[in-house]
C-alpha cells in the first residue's frame, strides 16, 4: 500500500513538474523555467518514501549518489541539444531522447561502479567539479525568448501524464534495485521530457536557452542533498527533509532574484 502511494505521488508530482516547468519556460521564459528546474522535487518524494519504508540510514545510502548523478542529467541535457540541433541534419525530439537516455544510462552504469565506495564529500565534490564544467560549457548556447504559440488543454494534459508516468517508472525501478542503484535509477533525469516537449512546442534554440540555465539551478538539488545528510541522522526526520527542502528552495528564489537584476 505505502509502495503504491508512492508511486501514485511520484506520478502527481512528476507530471506537475514537467508540465509546470514548461509552462514557466513558455510563458516566462528560459531564465524563470531553468531556475525552477532545479528544485529536487521528484527525488524528495522519492528519497522520503525511501526513509518512511526503510530507515534513515538507508536514505543516506540512497542519496550519497544523488549528487553526481545530477552531472549525468546535465550530461544528458547535453548530448539531447546536440543531436536535436546539430546544423542542417536536424534530428528530431524523439530520437535525441532516445540517444541521450542510452549515453545517460552508460555514464549512470560507470559512476555507479566507480564510485560505489566513494566517501560523500568526494562525490559533492566531483558533482560541483562537473557542474562547473558544464556551466562553461552551457555558456556557449542562446538565450533567446519564447515564441508565443498557443497551447490547447489536451497539450498540458499529455505532457503532464507523460512526465508522471516516466518519473512513475523510475519509481517503480528504484524500488526493486536496492538502495544504491535506487539513488542512481530514481535521480533519472524529469527533466527528459521537458527538453522533449520544449524543443517539439519552440524548437532546439531555445531548449539550449533553457539548457544553459541548468547548471546554476541544479545545485539546489545538490544543496538539498547535502543538507539532507548532514541532518538526517541529528534531527528528527520531518524537520531534517523540511531544513533541506527549505536551503534549496531559499538559493533557488536567490538565484531567480539575482536574474531578475542581471536581466
Amino acid at each position: 500500500m505505502e509502495f503504491a502511494l508512492r508511486v501514485a505521488l511520484s506520478f502527481l508530482v512528476g507530471g506537475a513538474y514537467v508540465s509546470g516547468i514548461i509552462w514557466c519556460s513558455e510563458k516566462l521564459g528560459s531564465k524563470v523555467g531553468g531556475a525552477l528546474a532545479g528544485i529536487p522535487n521528484t527525488i524528495l518524494v522519492s528519497l522520503a518514501f525511501i526513509c518512511l519504508t526503510t530507515n534513515a540510514h538507508s536514505t543516506q545510502i540512497s542519496a550519497t549518489i544523488i549528487p553526481v548523478m545530477i552531472v549525468a542529467a546535465l550530461f544528458y541535457s547535453w548530448v539531447f541539444v546536440q543531436v536535436s540541433g546539430r546544423g542542417k541534419a536536424t534530428r528530431g525530439p524523439l530520437f535525441a531522447t532516445l540517444i541521450a537516455v542510452f549515453a545517460w544510462l552508460i555514464l549512470a552504469l560507470v559512476l555507479r561502479s566507480s564510485l560505489s565506495n566513494a566517501s560523500f564529500v568526494y562525490v559533492v565534490v566531483l558533482s560541483m567539479f562537473g557542474t562547473g564544467l558544464f556551466y562553461v560549457l552551457f555558456q556557449k548556447y542562446p538565450g533567446i525568448k519564447p515564441k508565443k504559440i498557443p497551447t490547447s488543454n489536451s497539450v498540458y494534459i499529455v505532457r503532464f501524464l507523460t512526465g508522471g508516468a516516466i518519473v512513475a517508472g523510475a519509481v517503480i525501478a528504484a524500488h526493486y534495485s536496492g538502495p544504491i542503484w535506487g539513488g542512481v535509477v530514481g535521480s533519472f533525469p524529469a527533466l527528459s521530457m521537458t527538453l522533449y516537449f520544449l524543443n517539439r512546442s519552440q524548437g532546439p534554440e531555445f531548449t539550449k536557452s533553457v539548457v544553459k540555465r541548468l547548471p546554476l539551478s541544479v545545485i539546489s538539488t545538490i544543496l538539498f542533498i547535502v543538507v539532507l545528510e548532514l541532518t538526517l541522522t541529528r534531527v528528527n526526520t520531518p524537520l531534517s527533509f523540511l531544513i533541506a527542502i527549505a536551503c534549496a528552495l531559499m538559493y533557488t528564489y536567490i538565484l531567480l532574484n539575482a536574474r531578475s537584476r542581471l536581466a
